[in-house]
């Protein structure tokens, strides 16, 4: 996900979820991109070696549910020190680097 560094309550935060080979396409809520700007990047990775089990997904859950392989490192905009710069355009942002 990536926050604005600075709030605003009128800026939808985009979101991704990134595929194999590490690239991602941002949306803002029902838009494709993000706005111009500074952001705080959050991320989190669910073990994907945890799977719900047919009674957990009766109940809603679903493989988002599982773990944080990060230990939550990146999980929110307080903790998070990721940083990326959205440029008019279309940008190819450096690989995050996450330990």
């Amino acid at each position: 996900m990536f926050v604005p560094e600075q709030s605003d309550p009128k800026h939808i935060p985009a979101t991704a979820t990134t595929g194999e080979d590490g690239s991602f396409t941002m949306t803002s809520g029902d838009k494709v991109g993000a706005k111009v700007g500074k952001y705080i990047v959050t991320v989190v990775w669910p073990d994907p070696a945890k799977k719900p089990t047919d009674s957990q997904k009766m109940m809603g859950a679903s493989q988002y549910d599982a773990p944080d392989v990060l230990k939550g490192r990146y999980a929110t905009r307080e903790i998070s020190k990721l940083r990326a710069e959205v440029k008019a355009g279309q940008n190819n942002l450096e690989p995050f680097d996450l330990k």
